[in-house]
């Protein structure tokens, strides 16, 4: 990422955690000396040992994987439970077309639309996270409510009329859900203008302008929607007539990386273009939820593969991308100060810096940042198998049991090996980048859990018909279990 004469001032923030240990003030370099190593002594040797370091990255994960199992685990159980009772019953029934009974068609219309409640009050929860709720309670609430009171209401009887039109597992559902896609995103936008115009109301003093303010807010939440088009129109349509495992395992493979380019967009007008309308602790409320969706797709394309080695497989692809990215962070910013450099030197125009990496304002944010990754990776392995498991044991005549047990299988092998990973991940964070994961996490985990518990409840009701129909309809399944009559509630 790249910038044109723009210095950012080194600023430390009051009551803001920018460092997991404290130490000397820093020498100042030129950006082209300045390491992102900031750990070092003048004497050249390390300021901590690596037991010291290893520890604090122990007590970090193990505090979160905590709060994913005796947290995350339940939630997701219970609203995926509550989804594939009432908006995605008899998904295996209705994919044969066969004929439903009236109390399942009832239930799934009431559960279009409360399903619709938490994806229209995203977008004002997000302000509240961005701001305190003091704030929005006090500038926001009328404007924001009345606006997605009155688009969720015109989605909620466009759904109402259309569900009898379509099977929700099949290609041509993506048709229907368009309009939807359009309402969802026109909610967004009017609410980024109505909070851009109260926000420069109530801070004249700011140098942003209202154009300014709409971008930052649209663009970063516009950009999940991005995200979800993707999702539901082309990737998941690929996986569903791809051929074989392997071609099946590349896909699921490169997902993550196709939604690098909107997340990096998005972090880049974080750090330098919102210094004056976002605090640092709060800044990460725009731009989680970009790679989380990326993560949930991720996890349920891998949990379609019965063969166990191959989902190790890709678990073990996941944790070493990951490991790499960090290890090679260094190496990475250099290539990039040489190939500006050349660049500068070879071309005219504006003179290009590269952006600075060691501010408090960005320590803070990758601290974040990496613990919503990290509880997001945890929960979607239990999302996804959770969401196969009650698939199969709500469409087919199978022993619960044997499903559970497989899932459980699953869950603990992959939660294993994500754990190890991120413990080599955030060990090199804190003792080489002096990332604050553990001293953020242990002060700020209230609001954590509070971000990744609403876009887990957002996740399930936009994308439900998309993770369930990468189960629905497969061969074989029907080769191996029998489908169960949908004549009642399940």
């Amino acid at each position: 990422m790249i910038f044109e004469d723009t210095d950012e001032q080194d600023e430390v923030y009051d009551d803001l955690i920018h460092r997991e240990y404290e130490q000397q003030p820093e020498q100042q370099l030129p950006y082209y000396e300045d390491d992102i190593s900031v750990l070092v002594q003048p004497d050249g040797q390390s300021s901590r040992d690596f037991a010291q370091s290893f520890f604090r990255s122990f007590q970090a994960n193990v505090g979160l994987i905590m709060a994913v199992v005796f947290i995350f685990g339940l939630l997701t159980l219970g609203v995926v439970y509550v989804d594939l009772n009432t908006t995605d019953a008899c998904i295996e029934w209705m994919h044969n077309n066969y004929s439903i009974p009236r109390v399942v068609k009832i239930l799934q219309i009431v559960g279009m639309s409360f399903e619709l409640l938490p994806l229209f009050t995203w977008f004002p929860a997000c302000i509240v996270m961005l701001w305190g709720f003091k704030e929005f309670k006090k500038n926001y609430p009328s404007c924001l409510l009345v606006c997605q009171l009155v688009i969720g209401s015109i989605t909620c009887v466009y759904r109402i009329v259309t569900v009898d039109v379509v099977t929700p597992t099949t290609v041509d559902y993506s048709k229907y859900r368009l309009l939807g896609n359009v309402l969802f995103i026109l909610s967004i936008v009017c609410g980024a203008y109505l909070v851009a115009r109260k926000f420069k109301k109530v801070n004249p003093a700011t140098s942003y302008g209202l154009f300014h303010i709409f971008f930052i807010l649209s663009f970063a939440f516009l950009g999940s929607s991005l995200i979800a088009y993707i999702y539901t129109y082309i990737i998941i349509k690929d996986f569903k007539e791809t051929e074989g495992k392997v071609k099946k395992a590349i896909i699921a493979a490169l997902t993550p990386g196709i939604f690098f380019p909107v997340t990096a967009i998005a972090k880049y007008l974080l750090m330098r273009k919102s210094s004056e309308i976002i605090t640092p602790d709060r800044a990460f409320v725009l731009c989680y939820f970009l790679r989380e969706a990326s993560i949930v797709l991720y996890r349920t394309m891998q949990s379609d593969f019965q063969n166990i080695w191959l989902f190790i497989g890709l678990s073990l692809l996941h944790g070493v991308s990951n490991v790499i990215s960090k290890a090679t962070l260094n190496f990475r910013i250099k290539m990039w100060t040489f190939f500006i450099k050349c660049l500068n030197n070879t071309c005219c125009g504006p003179r290009l810096e590269v952006q600075p990496l060691n501010s408090p304002r960005i320590r803070r944010f990758n601290a974040d940042l990496e613990i919503q990754n990290i509880l997001f990776e945890y929960t979607t392995v239990i999302l996804s198998q959770v969401y196969m498991a009650c698939y199969l044991v709500m469409s087919f005549d199978i022993s619960p049991w044997q499903v559970i047990q497989g899932s459980l299988t699953r869950i603990a092998i992959s939660l294993a090996l994500d754990f190890l990973f991120n413990m080599i991940s955030v060990f090199i964070q804190i003792h080489y980048y002096d990332i604050p994961m553990r001293k953020v996490w242990l002060k700020y985990w209230p609001r954590h859990v509070a971000a990744n518990t609403l876009i887990i409840i957002c996740m399930v009701p936009y994308f439900g018909p998309s993770l369930v129909s990468v189960f629905a309809g497969y061969k074989y399944i029907w080769k191996e279990y029998k489908l169960r009559n949908c004549t009642s509630i399940f």
